[in-house]
């Protein structure tokens, strides 16, 4: 009866812990984070392990930046019609060699259904 009880109790109080340490994560979340409302990164890109590039609103100015560990650069500074047409084009998905994604899977699965097919055969004989 002992142990059944120290045991809720210990539950009780790993919950009354687990929320209190949430709580204090969620209210120092607001200060570690500053609210930049002058500045946003649009769209960024990875182009290696440590460097990307992006494009930045600071204030009412687009810049295209690069960000590196040693540093991070203005590469160029971008029209509002350029930001605007990149926002509003959506993404072409341009078909490998003039197939669509699902063609090329339902042809990878036929064959992989054929292997299958053969590889049985061979060992029923």
């Amino acid at each position: 009866m002992d142990t059944i009880f120290l045991l809720v109790k210990m539950i009780l109080f790993l919950g009354i812990i687990l929320y209190l340490a949430q709580f204090l994560l969620h209210y120092l979340e607001r200060y570690s984070k500053p609210v930049g409302k002058n500045m946003q990164i649009l769209d960024k890109i990875q182009v290696s392990k440590t460097s990307s590039i992006g494009v930045v609103k600071i204030l009412d100015t687009y810049y295209l930046m690069s960000f590196a560990e040693q540093s991070n650069e203005i590469l160029k500074e971008l029209d509002v019609s350029e930001v605007a047409n990149y926002i509003q084009a959506p993404e072409k998905k341009e078909p490998i060699n003039g197939q669509t994604f699902s063609k090329i899977l339902q042809n990878n699965l036929k064959k992989v259904i054929r292997k299958g097919k053969s590889s049985d055969e061979e060992k029923t004989s």
